[in-house]
């Protein structure tokens, strides 16, 4: 039997999110999709789905409203839902602590004192389940996720699951895959970053992706070591090399280069410019490269190289997926 699911994505990524979602999980059937994400049904239990990186936060639907709902409503459709107490015992423990949330688009709004208690105690009655406001294992959320459109649901991830592996300060494991996942990754791809940092883009596409060789490389000595501290990781032909990408001594010849460089280089369009040619000169023909950049490189590239660009935000700032193809000149 289908399961219904509400799955958020990085920023503006829905339509590569789904296309993403579907080439993994065949039987998924898109019910709509909104600002924030994708709701779907799928036989899939909610155990894999977590396992996939790049949903973020994983939801479980007890039911959806399409009328537009005051606070009072909202309590009522929760409090009296079979629904949702199904839902909790299925997919959740009874050791397992919990809160509610109300939340509107991309906004959550604490509920009146009065009504957040009425509705835990409550809910805590009928689940067996404790209540914690500051880390709780699952959420109750009624959401709307659109004017006339609101959803009573189960968050199944914790704020934590996402960073299990992937290292401190780099991109969110969710949009590392989805970057990876556009270049179209092949088992016989070579593949570089230049501007590695913390290696983000190069252990998603090390842990999720096919590959021939992995080149890393990065100016600064504290990120080159903070990389080789890592290798616990133990991932195969895998190579890290400190390295100034504008210097020119260090240009391996890859399929795919991924990277996501200072955002203070493209304030200067002369080095802006030099990146993409120095990027052009490391691919093979009909190689591609990923360059995550404050800004669209339409007038930084050569006539040899095809351009489509992805449009997001990274750290509440905006951002855009530039994917070049090079074609024989």
């Amino acid at each position: 039997m289908s399961t219904r699911y509400y799955a958020t994505h990085p920023s503006m990524l829905g339509d590569v999110t789904w296309q993403a979602l579907k080439n993994q999980i065949k039987d998924a059937k898109l019910v709509r999709k909104t600002d924030s994400g994708i709701e779907f049904m799928t036989n899939k239990p909610s155990w894999q789905l977590k396992e996939i990186p790049f949903l973020q936060n994983i939801f479980v639907i007890a039911e959806s409203f399409n009328t537009k709902l005051n606070i009072k409503d909202f309590t009522t459709k929760l409090t009296e839902s079979q629904i949702l107490t199904h839902l909790i015992k299925k997919h959740t423990n009874l050791h397992d602590t919990f809160r509610v949330v109300l939340a509107k688009g991309t906004h959550t709004n604490a509920l009146p004192e009065g009504f957040r208690i009425a509705i835990e105690e409550n809910t805590k009655k009928y689940s067996k389940r404790g209540i914690s406001r500051t880390i709780p294992k699952f959420e109750i959320w009624m959401w709307q996720l659109e004017e006339n459109y609101t959803v009573l649901a189960l968050r199944i991830t914790q704020n934590s699951d996402y960073q299990d592996y992937m290292p401190t300060g780099g991109l969110r494991q969710e949009l590392a895959y989805l970057i990876n996942y556009l270049v179209k990754p092949q088992e016989l791809d070579t593949v570089w970053d230049p501007f590695s940092g913390s290696g983000s883009l190069v252990i998603s596409r090390a842990l999720h992706f096919p590959y021939k060789q992995i080149y890393a490389s990065d100016i600064s000595d504290a990120k080159i070591e903070g990389f080789i501290s890592k290798q616990h990781l133990k991932l195969r032909n895998f190579h890290i090399q400190e390295a100034d990408f504008f210097a020119g001594h260090y240009l391996p010849t890859v399929d795919i280069i991924i990277t996501a460089p200072p955002w203070s280089i493209f304030a200067n369009k002369d080095k802006a410019k030099n990146l993409t040619r120095l990027a052009a000169k490391s691919l093979r023909d009909n190689g591609r490269a990923i360059i995550l950049a404050p800004i669209e490189l339409t007038d930084y590239i050569s006539d040899i190289m095809k351009l489509t660009t992805y449009p997001t935000f990274v750290g509440g700032r905006q951002a855009y997926i530039n994917l070049f193809t090079k074609h024989a000149a």
